[in-house]
């Protein structure tokens, strides 16, 4: 029962309170911020020490609000009131003539304001019910609008209930018109959407005067259900990244939800277990009605794309893959469709998800004023991602908009799992409520990279994902040492320093695994995962070059050799431990050329290894807004790439019908692959320190030298940017213009730096990803990106293990070595894995699991023959079913490798599987 004002004004003026954080005179710097802690604790965040006998507490009728001092420090004060604070609109504090507004804390919103009733839109015979959450409003309007125009057509007062909640009635006579709220609080009124939308107006970004509206219709609560049961295993997941538009668009139309339904033949047949839907929550910056050919003739500054990770409202799908995105309920019905013929064909549909950030912060600030957005210390919404607001998870209300919208989208559309963006961002605790809420039989993965605004041991991250979340984290150690990091190269491409790392990656990143004496890299980077399932392996996504441009920047070659490299990529993914996910279209060769109207050029690259395609030599990475011409999936290469398709589709079965490819449970990976023979990469190096931490007592300076810099560094000055720099240093770029780490290159390509006991103090170590290692890279001058010519990939750097320095506590960098890490060297051994499979230890299967009792797989990146001498091997008990070429599950009947007594001689850049029979 919606209930009066008269019986909630207690507490419509303690939601009075919130008042969110407006600065009304200019403010001194001494007086930062006003943190609402409790009815009864405020904080003072203040940037020198302050007189607290000039400092006055008021309410917004100027009483004074008497207070005393409980701890103060140089930046903070904490204060108790004698009173609780439930009489006033919104206190304010005054210093030496200056103002400042409380900012309510996420704790303080939770305790008084977390709201468990309705929100969205629901009906009841002919009359709709809005419901709607904005705690610091002492007023919000519900206000109907004739369709695609300001025409008002109904201006009520919305009814304030408990704990933020509004709610108002209207009859059915106004259903499908569009609505906003509009949300007054202190002075201001603004036009906000309602966050809980399942239905919204075409959206147009370019008419700034418009707010995304919601349209007035009502979808019924769909009962819980189960997800698409067509895993052997939880690691038996082959994911598939697609974007509906690239999949299906061409200069001749396409790009619809229907469309992206006649290419599921073609994904159904390469044999993965989900599609992976690259964003279908409404975003912000597409015209949604205008489905043109983006070409490379269209306005460089108004090129009508996204990817879809600058999310504008997290219940409506986006309009933009609609046949008609003026029909509001048109792409709720295709969604649902194409859901259901992706389920028609035995796959699960995984939904990529933003709950990190928005792409407007103003889209929830509007809506709820201070309260479902992540602020720092110093009150300011936080911008960290690089992407957008950070959407503050720890608040309930924030936590519970994202379950609610997940519990939607599992249970009305049909989704299967959620694959989470930026997942470093949302706190552990708020996963654990979504594995709760969703259920054991919902997939769930994301990227967790060590990179967050939340303290770190409330991050969910590689290092720190709990075991019962079942999470999977996508694993850079594979991507990065199989086929190299960006355009750098990896193990296919011969680099053999990698080893340690490839063989983390076959291992799915366990913890457990045996590392047998510097076999597998010790990192605990590299070694995160508790379970194989928390390993999510893969070689590229959306974001990054494509494999094959990939393999095109880092290597030269005719293209049936490059053809060759990119097969053991693939044999090479489909032999690792964990699960997998594709990036859409990396089975015939996709690939993404610059185009002459990209708005981020430069974010395309090119190398002396390229050959050009239709004229094209450069290669983008970051495609985000590049036009069709760039995005779209070619599919007249399908012909070009026919062999590598059928390779990549019968590994696909391979994995999936050999439990032992898979293991499901650690104990078993354990036991059940061991590693073949040396190749051992000497780790930690035989001068090594043993030193854990930059912090150890011993570790009084570090000298860091660099050797082979290129020529055109001779007798030049070069700044160190990265993580040396501590906290607050240089942004989160970490490369001030004031930089004191400055490197002088003499005439031979020799330099070096210091960093005394302070410095390694400070290193601010989890900037850049790894949490253990210092990662930084020489630019010139200082402040500007401009790095040593040759010794770094895009994105790429050089990083210091504490293990890697010396004795003499020296490390040495290798700049004619791309992105050196310090005490690796490549030559020291070959690359060239080999490792033994037991495929007894689990049964699990589609179909009709392959007789194989053991297999012995192996990996040969170096461009000469390789041997692995074992007595047991022999034509008569071993089947050599895969090479380079060809994958037959009863024998090859010919092959580039030969099996013979006691020997496997393994052909140039190949990889082969044998198998002993049962």
């Amino acid at each position: 029962m919606i209930q009066t004002f008269s019986q909630k004004i207690g507490i419509l003026i303690l939601g009075l309170i919130l008042n969110c954080y407006i600065s009304i005179n200019a403010m001194e710097p001494a007086m930062k911020h006003f943190w609402l802690k409790d009815k009864h604790n405020i904080q003072l965040i203040t940037s020198e020490q302050i007189d607290m006998n000039q400092v006055s507490l008021l309410d917004s009728k100027g009483k004074k609000i008497p207070f005393q001092i409980l701890r103060q420090t140089v930046t903070k004060v904490d204060l108790q009131l004698k009173d609780d604070l439930t009489v006033s609109p919104w206190y304010k504090v005054l210093y030496k003539g200056s103002e400042l507004i409380s900012t309510p804390h996420y704790e303080y919103l939770n305790k008084y304001f977390h709201y468990t009733g309705p929100l969205g839109v629901s009906k009841k015979d002919d009359q709709y019910t809005f419901h709607m959450w904005s705690p610091s409003a002492h007023r919000v309007e519900l206000v109907v609008y004739e369709n695609y125009s300001e025409t008002v057509l109904k201006r009520i007062d919305m009814i304030p209930g408990e704990r933020g909640h509004f709610a108002i009635n209207l009859p059915e006579i106004f259903k499908g018109k569009s609505y906003l709220y509009h949300v007054h609080y202190g002075a201001l009124v603004n036009k906000a959407l309602d966050p809980y939308a399942k239905v919204m107006e075409a959206f147009n970004p370019k008419n700034t005067a418009t707010t995304g509206r919601g349209v007035i219709e009502y979808l019924p609560e769909p009962k819980p259900r189960l997800a698409l049961a067509n895993m052997a295993s939880q690691t038996d997941f082959v994911g598939y990244e697609v974007h509906v538009r690239d999949f299906s668009v061409s200069n001749n139309g396409g790009g619809t939800y229907d469309d992206f339904v006649d290419k599921l033949t073609h994904i159904q047949d390469l044999g993965v277990t989900h599609i992976q839907f690259m964003p279908l929550q409404n975003f912000y910056t597409v015209v949604e009605e205008d489905r043109s050919w983006q070409g490379s003739d269209a306005p460089k500054n108004d090129i009508n794309y996204n990817w879809g990770y600058d999310p504008q409202n997290y219940f409506t799908p986006e309009g933009h893959f609609s046949k008609d995105a003026s029909d509001p309920l048109l792409r709720v019905r295709e969604v649902k469709k194409m859901v259901s013929e992706v389920h028609k064909k035995n796959i699960g549909a995984i939904l990529d998800v933003v709950y990190n950030h928005l792409y407007a912060e103003d889209t929830l600030e509007k809506a709820a004023p201070g309260s479902y957005m992540r602020r720092n210390e110093n009150g300011h919404i936080s911008f960290k991602s690089g992407a957008g607001a950070s959407l503050e998870s720890r608040n309930l209300m924030t936590r519970r908009l994202i379950i609610d919208s997940l519990l939607w989208w599992k249970n009305y559309y049909g989704f299967d799992g959620f694959r989470f963006d930026l997942m470093g961002f949302t706190d552990i605790d708020t996963m654990r409520e979504v594995r709760r809420a969703l259920g054991t039989d919902t997939v769930l993965y994301g990227e967790a990279w060590e990179f967050t605004d939340l303290p770190v041991d409330q991050a969910t991250t590689k290092s720190r994902i709990p075991d019962e979340l079942n999470i999977s984290a996508f694993n850079d150690t594979s991507r990065d040492s199989y086929t190299g990091h960006m355009e750098g190269k990896g193990f296919v491409q011969g680099i053999s320093y990698e080893l340690p790392k490839v063989r983390a990656g076959i291992v799915a990143g366990y913890q457990k695994f045996p590392t047998r004496g510097g076999v597998v890299s010790q990192d605990q980077y590299h070694l995160f995962a508790k379970s194989p399932v928390q390993a999510l392996n893969y070689l590229t996504i959306h974001d990054g070059f494509t494999l094959w441009d990939k393999i095109n920047l880092s290597w030269k070659g005719t293209v049936e050799a490059r053809q060759r490299l990119f097969r053991q990529a693939f044999a090479m993914l489909m032999t690792s431990q964990g699960r997998v996910v594709l990036h859409g279209g990396v089975e015939i060769g996709r690939t993404k050329p610059l185009s002459p109207n990209d708005p981020n050029p430069n974010r395309a690259h090119t190398s002396g290894a390229v050959d050009p395609e239709n004229g094209v030599s450069y290669f983008h990475e970051n495609s985000y807004r590049s036009p069709d011409v760039t995005n779209a999936v070619d599919w007249s290469r399908k012909s070009l790439f026919q062999k590598e398709f059928i390779y990549l589709k019968k590994l696909i079965e391979l994995r999936r019908k050999v439990p032992a490819l898979r293991f499901e449970k650690g104990e078993n990976l354990s036991k059940g692959l061991t590693f073949i023979g040396g190749g051992k990469i000497h780790w930690p190096p035989s001068d090594s320190a043993g030193f854990k931490s930059f912090k150890e007592p011993g570790l009084d300076h570090l000298e860091i030298e660099f050797i082979n810099g290129p020529s055109s560094v001779f007798g030049t000055t070069w700044y160190l940017a990265g993580e040396v720099h501590p906290k607050g240093v240089g942004g989160d770029g970490k490369n001030p213009k004031n930089n004191p780490f400055a490197v002088r290159f003499d005439q031979s390509g020799r330099g070096k730096v210091t960093l005394n006991k302070s410095d390694l103090s400070k290193l601010d170590l989890t900037t850049w990803s790894d949490p253990i290692g210092l990662q930084f890279k020489l630019v010139s001058p200082a402040g500007s990106w401009t790095t040593v010519p040759g010794a770094y990939s895009t994105m790429g750097n050089n990083t210091i293990h504490p293990l890697s320095i010396s004795k003499n506590k020296k490390v040495v960098l290798d700049l004619s070595q791309l992105n050196h890490e310090a005490g690796k060297q490549n030559g020291n051994t070959e690359a060239f894995i080999a490792y033994r499979l037991d495929n007894t230890l689990e049964t699990s299967s589609i179909g009709s699991p392959l007789p194989y009792k053991e297999l012995i797989v192996v990996h040969n990146g170096e461009q000469k023959t390789k041997t692995l001498v074992l007595n047991e091997l022999n034509s008569k008990d071993w089947k050599l079913i895969l090479d380079s070429e060809n994958i037959d599950f009863n024998g090859l009947t010919q092959s580039e490798n030969k099996l013979a007594e006691g020997r496997l001689e393994v052909a140039a850049g190949a990889s082969a599987i044998l198998v002993k029979i049962q």
